[in-house]
């Protein structure tokens, strides 16, 4: 059955890292990807950053710094 609203959640722990590719690389092919998926789809990404800020940097949005004791909290607000 078609969705009237579809949802990527990432889970991160930090900046993108690529074997054999420099962070800056890792980071700009992330943001490509974003952008395909945020021009083709309807798909809304939102980002959630482990113990860290770098979701902020990368997704529209985003929710920097959960800590892992409140994260089953904050997928459960997300996903409602």
């Amino acid at each position: 059955r078609p969705e009237q609203k579809q949802l990527l959640v990432v889970l991160s722990d930090g900046y993108p890292e690529v074997r054999g590719k420099s962070n800056q690389q890792s980071a700009q092919e992330l943001r490509i990807v974003l952008q395909e998926i945020d021009h083709k789809t309807k798909i809304e990404i939102v980002g959630i950053g482990i113990e860290s800020y770098s979701v902020a940097d990368f997704y529209q949005h985003a929710l920097p710094n959960v800590q892992v004791k409140d994260l089953a909290e904050t997928l459960g607000d997300t996903l409602r």
